[in-house]
This record gives C-alpha cells, structure tokens and sequence, in this order.
C-alpha cells in the first residue's frame, strides 16, 4: 500500500500487515488534480490547485496523530 507521509508530503510503501494506521482523503476529482507522478516530484505537485486538498489532509492527519494519509487520486 503506498501512503503520503503527513509529516514529510513523502510517498512510502507498505506491505500488508505492515500497514500503520492512516487518515483517508476521499474526494471529488476536479481539474489539476495531483497525480502519483506530481507526487514523484514534490515541487510539481505543490504548484497544482489539487494539492492543497492534500496539504489539508495531511494536516489533519497530524492533528490527530496520525502519520500517513491514503488518498484515491491515484
């Protein structure tokens, strides 16, 4: 499974069983969202319009803990 560190915006990979407990952000798809290979390059992804739905859910995240935020974008 792979997951958005809430901390870091950094992309990190699980294997079932392994997976950490993870806020989810389920959203509609608008245009200029975030894609995994935005997502490759930070910066990229930053100067989207989608981005900030994920900046907000990984505050969020971390407002409660959590570490990592599972996202259906991609």
């Amino acid at each position: 499974m792979r997951l958005i560190n809430s901390w870091t915006f950094g992309l990190e990979e699980f294997d079932e069983g392994d997976t950490p407990r993870y806020a989810i952000l389920s959203h509609t798809w608008e245009e200029e969202e975030v894609t995994y290979r935005d997502m490759q390059v930070l910066e990229v992804a930053r100067d989207t319009w989608g981005f900030t739905k994920i900046w907000r859910a990984c505050e969020l995240a971390t407002e409660q803990d959590l570490k990592y935020v599972w996202i259906d974008t991609w």
